[in-house]
């Protein structure tokens, strides 16, 4: 506890800080990224019921999957949400987090061999 009142700081918002600027989310990367993933249909009914951002996209394929386009921040609870999926979702773009989940994936499937 301080002995004295706290001083507000101009321009900033607490609520914008938490939820715009993911600042509990362990950054990966400085700024964000355009996911780009595949959802199969019980994966898919989670964003129909939430967004993942304002700019999300996600339209049904002929083969039933979702094709989900979205700017997130890039967190590790980002990976941890994709993951969590299971093999509902492929993550297609960005190459780079498409590697390192490929990689994570990989390595879980040689534990259990």
């Amino acid at each position: 506890m301080l002995d004295k009142e706290a001083a507000a700081i101009d321009g900033f918002s607490l609520e914008k800080y938490v939820h715009e600027e993911s600042a509990f989310g362990l950054p990966e990367s400085p700024g964000p990224i355009r996911l780009k993933a595949l959802f199969d249909e019980g994966a898919a009914f989670h964003l129909t019921e939430r967004k993942l951002a304002e700019d999300q996209l996600l339209k049904e394929l002929p083969d039933g999957c979702f094709r989900l386009t979205a700017t997130v921040a890039d967190t590790s609870e980002l990976r941890w949400w994709l993951l969590g999926f299971g093999d509902g979702v492929e993550v297609i773009g960005p190459k780079a987090l498409r590697h390192e989940i490929s990689e994570m994936v990989a390595n879980m499937a040689r534990m259990y061999q």
